[in-house]
């Protein structure tokens, strides 16, 4: 599909070479292609940025514009002048459902209350054929914040309308997963993957659901799968070495395992040395404590964990993870991770009540309702 999207964009450039729109759909290509191989790189996502400026320079009202360069400074680490972008997105047009929901991603850190509504202003103003992903995008937002039933329910509403089974039993699956309920999370893995065998991050997917299982054997298995079909460099590639490590160990593989780990702390400090926005979440010191508790060097574990533990909020599977993740099992007991435990978890607390007094305030609380029988309508190829 991107693709078939960037030929098509460059055939309109053709036609008209003013056509701004046209760039800006080539600055979300390029940023859909080269996301993550560019995150590395000190030039990471120029391209995106020189692409909104030049639509601006074509048509300096052109809303979406601004939503691409706001995006753009997001990540980068400039949220003054992220928030300028997205504002002026807002002025230019008010019923830019995109500005409402890129911008609400400037409050994932810090306020997701602000982030939900922004989410729930861009369902209402659109319509269209984003629809889907924006009920999609709630059900994350609700995942996030602990209202499970909700977070069905948006996803079961966007099934209706796209048909889509493969996204609807990921997200299924998730929300197993978040529960703690990791033979579930893994059954409607099973569904999407027989839906669609090619999806090599699916793989990843079943390695990191066995291993919170306690599957070892399992894990590794796929594990090994998603390494075989998968040389780029990816979200899953950054964020999961040390799973990948933990896996092989548990195999009795442990030099195999050790350069995994080393791959994962590498990474991790690479992105908090970097200024964009990957640098700043709690994930990646998280993911350290983790790789360091795993191999015995408690005390960068700590330290670690200690950051992890300052920022403002967290969210459901950040409960679920640092109260299950196995990388923990040798300081999981001790009392020091225990009071961390209790702040995080008395932090995701406070967030979900949050939402939970705004939800009632505006009478917002759909229960879920299953959708249509399968048997109804064909599922995804």
């Amino acid at each position: 599909m991107l693709i078939r999207a960037e030929q098509l964009f460059h055939e309109a450039l053709i036609y008209d070479s003013t056509f701004a729109e046209a760039i800006v759909g080539l600055a979300w290509v390029y940023w859909s292609k080269h996301y993550w191989e560019t995150i590395f790189e000190e030039d990471f996502l120029d391209s995106v940025r020189i692409l909104a400026d030049k639509a601006l320079s074509l048509d300096d009202k052109l809303s979406n514009a601004y939503v691409v360069r706001g995006s753009y400074y997001y990540q980068v680490g400039d949220l003054e002048k992220a928030i300028k972008e997205f504002d002026r997105a807002i002025e230019l047009n008010p019923n830019n459902s995109l500005a409402y929901l890129y911008g609400g991603s400037l409050y994932t850190q810090t306020d997701f209350l602000k982030y939900t509504q922004y989410c729930h202003k861009a369902l209402a103003l659109n319509r269209g054929d984003r629809l889907p992903a924006m009920l999609n995008n709630l059900g994350w937002s609700y995942l996030f914040t602990g209202f499970i039933e909700k977070s069905k329910y948006y996803y079961s509403e966007a099934l209706k309308l796209t048909k889509d089974s493969l996204y609807y039993y990921n997200g299924l699956a998730m929300c197993e997963f978040v529960n703690g309920n990791f033979s579930g999370s893994i059954e409607y893995l099973k569904k999407r993957h027989a839906l669609d065998s090619t999806n090599i991050n699916t793989q990843l997917t079943f390695g990191e659901y066995y291993m919170m299982s306690g599957d070892y054997v399992q894990s590794l298995k796929h594990f090994k799968k998603w390494l075989e079909g998968n040389q780029s460099l990816s979200q899953g590639a950054v964020y999961g070495m040390h799973r990948i490590g933990w896996a092989y160990w548990m195999n009795g593989l442990k030099e195999e395992g050790e350069e995994f780990f080393i791959k994962q702390i590498d990474y991790c400090n690479r992105i908090l040395e970097m200024g964009h926005v990957l640098g700043t979440t709690h994930r990646n010191y998280f993911d350290l404590a983790a790789t360091y508790a795993f191999i015995g060097e408690k005390d960068k574990a700590y330290d670690n964990l200690r950051n992890f533990a300052k920022y403002a909020m967290f969210g459901s599977w950040m409960i679920m993870y640092i109260t299950n993740d196995p990388l923990f099992v040798s300081i999981r007991d001790e009392p020091e991770y225990q009071q961390i435990v209790r702040e995080v978890e008395t932090k995701y607390q406070a967030e979900h009540e949050r939402v939970r007094q705004w939800l009632e305030e505006n009478d917002i609380l759909p229960k879920y309702i299953p959708p249509p029988s399968f048997d109804s309508y064909p599922l995804s190829p």
